[in-house]
């Protein structure tokens, strides 16, 4: 985490505030910004395993990649991702630092 925000992960972090309720759609023809944007300049080097996804059934059909540098958020982006959906069935989304 950073005291400066990513600016690439700003028009995703302005639009969580619309994505609150759980079972419900959001759509926006273009939020502004490349996928590219988002990763790190690196691509090559990373580590791949295999794993599950993390919400129920917890299916172990999922290649992880992670990569070696990580993409830089400021706490109150890394805030505003981790609020929970408005739901009595929502998992409550954890950050584990790598």
């Amino acid at each position: 985490e950073s005291e400066d925000d990513n600016h690439n992960l700003g028009p995703i972090v302005d639009m969580l505030s619309e994505v609150r309720i759980a079972e419900t759609n959001t759509s926006r023809a273009n939020l502004g910004f490349r996928l590219n944007d988002l990763l790190p300049m690196d691509l090559g080097k990373f580590y791949r395993y295999r794993g599950s996804l993390t919400t129920p059934n917890c299916n172990e059909a999922v290649f992880w990649n992670v990569f070696s540098n990580p993409i830089i958020a400021s706490t109150e982006q890394v805030s505003a991702v981790s609020l929970p959906l408005a739901s009595p069935l929502t998992i409550p989304f954890q950050l584990h630092p790598i």
